[in-house]
């Protein structure tokens, strides 16, 4: 298990959702119901938590969210083509630091992007993104 931190820009909330529900990280289309980041322009919901590797690989690898929609069966709530549309903007990234000891760059937010960020300090990351709370 793994602290993933996930920025979805405001467009891509309900989208997201699905994903989540998806890859068995929320029983409901709850996760992201509000924006409360912002990067000055524009508007995001964050979420943070626990993810197995198996649901960090989901969202790294649209051939696993294929797999899981033809295997069946697709949580009721799921529509695959709001699942399909957030895991396309999934981009998964790792914070820490690299071989030769200097930080890993985190990604900018960005509104046609999810952001799906591993490390620890969750607000260190949402700083280092450009986000401020609204």
């Amino acid at each position: 298990m793994q602290r993933v931190t996930v920025i979805v820009g405001a467009g891509l909330m309900a989208a997201a959702n699905h994903v989540e529900v998806l890859l068995g990280k929320a029983r409901d289309l709850n996760t992201f119901l509000a924006a409360g980041w912002s990067d000055g322009t524009h508007a995001y919901a964050v979420s943070s938590g626990q993810w197995s590797e198996a649901q960090i690989a989901g969202v790294s690898n649209p051939a696993i969210i294929a797999e899981l929609m033809q295997a069946g069966p697709i949580p009721a709530l799921v529509d695959p083509a709001l699942a399909g549309q957030a895991q396309s903007a999934f981009e998964l990234h790792a914070a820490g630091l690299d071989e030769d000891g200097s930080p890993l760059p985190v990604p900018q937010a960005a509104p046609d992007r999810i952001i799906a960020i591993s490390g620890s300090d969750p607000l260190a990351l949402l700083a280092q993104a450009g986000l401020q709370r609204l």
